[in-house]
């Protein structure tokens, strides 16, 4: 199913993130254990920790919609459908991203 490709690129594109970010630090001659970049380290291990919780919604939604065979939705598919989980993980996704994007542009001094 094309959500289980979008899950494993997701999870090649943060790899490749960290991976860059910490070549470029290097490069750059960087500080490795300056406050800021721990800082970030921190808030960008907790992002790939909520996206990696995030994953049993995902799986359950994806079961329920395979399971499906009407046009409305079966009782289970409606029950996710109507949960805020994935609302909740969006809010906490999009709120570290700006977390880690501030700390990046304005390298608080910690």
């Amino acid at each position: 199913m094309v959500s289980d490709r979008v899950d494993a690129f997701g999870g090649i594109l943060a790899i490749m993130g960290i991976a860059f970010g910490l070549i470029a630090a290097v490069v750059g001659g960087l500080d490795l254990l300056q406050g800021w970049l721990v800082l970030a380290y921190i808030l960008v291990a907790a992002a790939l920790v909520a996206g990696i919780a995030s994953l049993p919604y995902h799986g359950r939604l994806r079961e329920a919609v395979r399971a499906n065979q009407d046009d409305e939705p079966n009782p289970d598919l409606e029950r996710l459908l109507g949960s805020r989980t994935p609302w909740v993980y969006s809010a906490i996704g999009i709120i570290l991203i700006a977390l880690i994007i501030g700390v990046m542009v304005f390298k608080p001094t910690i």
